[in-house]
């Protein structure tokens, strides 16, 4: 019956964050079953009835009241959810994972609620330089190839990192976030693809960025600023046309002149009709409205943000 489990990567402690699970039944006969939800500590329990080949989508609003990596898990399917304090030390999704060696990086330091921090010490090869009242700090990458640790710390605060690879003659790529909503659906659904660009170094930057899905490519010229973003937003499909996309799962990928710089999966299930909502709040949690992961709030930090449709000529 179940067929897949999502939620986000990541969210805020006390947040109410949403758990979504499709299922369907695939019988020749109508079937009713109660679900054991597991959420970090609680489990829900929910009565579903689907007629044969009929599917729905369940929802359940979770506010985590621990911190660190928890598990949503229903019927073998699971997805890991790392709950993150408010105060929390955040770098950004859209950081280059590959640079030239010896190039000055542009890094923002911000909290799960994409306020900035100042004083934070960003460090990488034993360097360090601290964010000013902006939250950004100019990290001078080092002149040997090799894979470092950039770490953000601050007094009081959980230390924050990532890796990053330094390679002679690695372009100077804009970073990206790239999200998909749904993450799941039908051959009906029509998925919104939203990607935030990002300039992290300090000159202007000159791209062809293509965002590459099941229905084709699309590729725009973009310039950006130090320390700009942009927004890109794109539909996929159209309800009733011929292209709708076939069950299957998908890699959706945003490229630079021509290098990948973000991908998400798509899945897309069998069935000829839209998924049911069943929503239901949880019983013990507050209702809040949840904020964005803290990952996308970051990927909107720049001197001047700018919103751009792919679907625009």
């Amino acid at each position: 019956m179940v067929q897949s489990v999502s939620a986000p990567e990541e969210t805020i402690l006390d947040e109410s964050t949403t758990v979504t699970i499709h299922v369907r039944n695939d019988g020749s006969t109508a079937v009713t079953r109660t679900l054991a939800i597991d959420v970090g500590q609680e489990t829900y329990e929910r009565e579903v009835t689907l007629e044969p080949d009929e599917e729905a989508r369940i929802e359940i609003d979770h506010a985590f009241a621990s911190t660190g990596s928890q598990e949503v898990a229903v019927e073998g399917h699971s997805q890991s959810v790392t709950v993150l304090a408010p105060d929390a030390l955040v770098l950004p999704e859209t950081l280059p994972e590959r640079a030239p060696p010896g190039a000055t990086l542009l890094v923002p330091v911000t909290t799960p609620t994409g306020e900035v921090v100042t004083d934070a010490i960003v460090a990488i090869d034993g360097e360090e330089t601290t964010t000013g009242a902006d939250g950004m700090a100019r990290v001078e990458l080092p002149e040997t190839d090799g894979e470092y640790e950039l770490s953000a710390t601050k007094a009081g605060r959980d230390r924050m990192s990532q890796e990053i690879q330094v390679v002679e003659g690695q372009e100077r790529l804009l970073g990206a976030e790239l999200e998909v909503t749904p993450r799941t659906g039908t051959p009906q659904t029509t998925p919104e693809l939203t990607v935030t660009l990002v300039n992290h170094w300090t000159a202007d930057r000159t791209q062809d960025v293509s965002v590459v899905s099941p229905t084709g490519e699309q590729t725009r010229t973009v310039t950006l600023a130090p320390g700009e973003s942009r927004t890109m937003q794109r539909t996929l499909g159209e309800e009733g046309s011929d292209q709708q996309i076939p069950s299957g799962e998908y890699e959706i990928a945003v490229t630079a002149d021509g290098e990948p710089i973000a991908t998400k999966t798509y899945e897309v299930l069998n069935g000829d009709i839209d998924f049911e909502e069943i929503s239901e709040g949880p019983s013990t949690s507050p209702e809040r409205p949840w904020a964005r992961s803290s990952r996308t709030r970051l990927a909107t930090y720049s001197c001047c943000s700018r919103r751009w449709s792919l679907s625009q000529g």
